[in-house]
């Protein structure tokens, strides 16, 4: 055979990319080379994502001294689902003691999902946990920083049982994580923009004053524009609690409305302010399964009432 047949049938079952003429020991070498390079750069990028782990912690201080674990629960549920202890499966929510084991007045509240310390934040800081402490301190809410996280730096060694136990209840944190999920995605597009606020009127003032329910929509409007823009107010004449429902063009300017309204006197009531869940169906006037005869009833006292101004 010779040299070109041999360079013809070497062209033949070469390797775009790779030179024939090079030693294969070289090429090993520079592979190993390349090897390392990458190795350097995965352990590089796996360090910065170690170094950049999600904050799903709020701090909570100027808290009343005789605060309670339930209390603290019930206000930050409404900015998202609250972790779970794995062991006791209490939720996590730490109040800080004093020597004395009395709450100094300061907490950490262990959120699951990262979105919903900024909501904390937006809608709890510089709130009144408690609407009837209006002329208390209001609770301050900020990120949490990772001290809160030392405890953990020391893992408890745990048996394959224990193993086996927590895996169960993982399974079913993350069960619930799901179920609260899909309840949110339902509801959260298509309500977060309206606003619920109660106390706002009783049912006597309106049995009064005919006219009530114009001026009062026109004062809420006129209050509600300077957070806003407002696409609707509803007023629920037949619910006892003073129900009232604002829809803004935007879920920033709906959260600003709970924050501003919250704690705040109107005609002499304290205002509640929530965003609304879209499960209570609240009553008014014009709704179908509304009594006829008390509708009747209201109509006849309106033209009385026009009436008596001729």
């Amino acid at each position: 055979m010779d040299e070109e047949l041999i360079r013809l049938q070497q062209n033949a079952y070469s390797v775009e990319g790779v030179d024939e003429t090079i030693p294969i020991d070289i090429r090993k070498k520079n592979r190993k080379r390349m090897d390392e390079k990458g190795k350097d750069e995965y352990l590089s990028s796996k360090k910065k994502n170690l170094g950049t782990s999600k904050n799903t912690a709020v701090y909570v201080s100027n808290l009343p001294p005789d605060v309670t674990e339930d209390e603290i629960k019930e206000t930050f549920s409404k900015c998202g689902l609250i972790s779970e202890n794995i062991d006791t499966g209490k939720p996590r929510i730490k109040i800080y003691l004093n020597e004395q084991g009395e709450p100094k007045g300061d907490a950490v509240v262990v959120f699951f999902r990262e979105e919903s310390v900024k909501l904390a934040i937006q809608l709890l800081d510089d709130t009144y946990l408690r609407l009837e402490d209006r002329h208390g301190q209001k609770i301050k809410v900020q990120e949490a920083d990772t001290s809160y996280k030392k405890s953990q730096n020391n893992p408890v060694k745990r048996s394959s049982n224990e193993k086996r136990k927590l895996q169960q209840k993982m399974k079913k944190l993350n069960n619930k994580i799901s179920e609260w999920d899909d309840d949110t995605t339902t509801t959260s597009g298509r309500w977060s923009k309206v606003v619920i606020l109660k106390h706002m009127f009783t049912l006597k003032e309106l049995e009064e004053d005919i006219t009530l329910i114009i001026d009062l929509k026109q004062d809420i409007l006129e209050e509600c524009s300077k957070i806003g823009n407002v696409t609707n107010i509803v007023l629920f004449d037949l619910e006892p609690d003073g129900v009232v429902s604002v829809r803004f063009s935007d879920e920033e300017s709906a959260l600003v409305c709970v924050k501003t309204m919250n704690g705040r006197y109107f005609g002499g009531k304290i205002v509640s302010a929530e965003i609304y869940d879209g499960k209570v169906r609240y009553r008014k006037s014009s709704n179908k399964n509304t009594d006829d005869a008390d509708e009747q009833a209201r109509l006849e006292k309106f033209g009385e009432w026009l009436k008596s101004g001729e």
